[in-house]
């Protein structure tokens, strides 16, 4: 963490670099245990005072590190709107585009940067072209914003939506594996299914289960809006279709970014929620198309 804020400092002015000198001021033997790591840790966030946050498995607050170097972005943005809107920071956005993909073990071109895990959810739920009597399974520690995206999209199409129970304290990964296996049937579809559940924080074995509905042609949609910043997620490893996750949790991004992989191999199947000029652009970047959007915030997830 101390290596990444010393790199990360040099685009962010004198409050940065006094931050990444701190940061190399600290003895090569300190570690995650030293108070030294932990106050220098803390010095970087401007919470409240007298506040102790522990909140981030819903909203993180950026340190000032991101919140300084947004509100930069934010400010040469509106020195000159047009320019850096319509194409200045065309390589900047593809830039953190490739850093969110090598964060998360997935290619450049299979990673779409949207606002939340609702909105990459929504996408799924809303392209998949299924039938009357087809069969989509949740478990029933999904997020609402898991589950309400396929209620609306495909429950009234006559879509099925089976909600197996997960055991609230499974003796290891197969007895989790175990409940989806027996949920599958003939008219299966998709299994939807969160990384970390935010009802007790299970990490489910999407590995396994991904590897599971591969044999059968089944796809696999993953909430991971807990997961990333928290674990280490390679997306390729995984082999699941589909993953939708916030940033603005345990990545600590600027609020109201989210990032959404699609597997080569899948991303035929995903359409744009929002459609305008450049619709037609066959890349993962079609799914980001909404004309005007908050690029500042964007970057500060760079």
């Amino acid at each position: 963490m101390v290596a990444g804020i010393s790199g990360g400092a040099l685009l962010l002015g004198a409050g940065g670099e006094r931050f990444s000198a701190q940061a190399e001021g600290l003895p090569p033997s300190v570690v995650e245990t030293d108070a030294d790591y932990w106050r220098l840790v803390q010095s970087g966030f401007r919470l409240e005072p007298g506040l102790v946050y522990l909140n981030n498995a819903s909203l993180g607050p950026s340190p000032d590190l991101v919140a300084d170097a947004t509100e930069t972005f934010r400010r040469r943005l509106d020195a000159f709107p047009s320019r850096y809107m319509w194409g200045a920071w065309s390589e900047d956005k593809e830039a953190v585009r490739s850093k969110c993909a090598a964060l998360l073990g997935a290619d450049s071109d299979e990673i779409a940067l949207v606002h939340n895990t609702t909105e990459g959810m929504n996408l799924v739920a809303s392209s998949l072209d299924l039938e009357p009597g087809d069969e989509v399974i949740l478990a029933d520690h999904e997020h609402t914003s898991g589950t309400v995206p396929w209620r609306y999209w495909q429950e009234s199409k006559g879509v099925r939506l089976v909600q197996p129970t997960l055991p609230i304290l499974p003796s290891g990964p197969d007895e989790i594996v175990e409940v989806y296996r027996r949920a599958i049937t003939p008219r299966t579809r998709v299994i939807s299914i969160c990384h970390i559940v935010n009802t007790n924080g299970m990490i489910l074995p999407v590995r396994e289960v991904s590897a599971m509905a591969r044999m059968r042609g089944i796809l696999v949609a993953v909430d991971g809006a807990q997961a990333p910043g928290m674990i280490d997620v390679d997306l390729h490893d995984l082999g699941c279709d589909f993953y939708a996750a916030s940033a603005h949790k345990w990545l600590l991004s600027p609020k109201g970014v989210g990032i959404f992989y699609a597997r080569s191999e899948s991303q035929r199947l995903i359409k744009p929620l929002i459609v305008c000029r450049g619709w037609e652009d066959p890349s993962i970047r079609r799914l980001e198309n909404y004309n005007t959007r908050n690029l500042p915030e964007v970057l500060g997830l760079g």
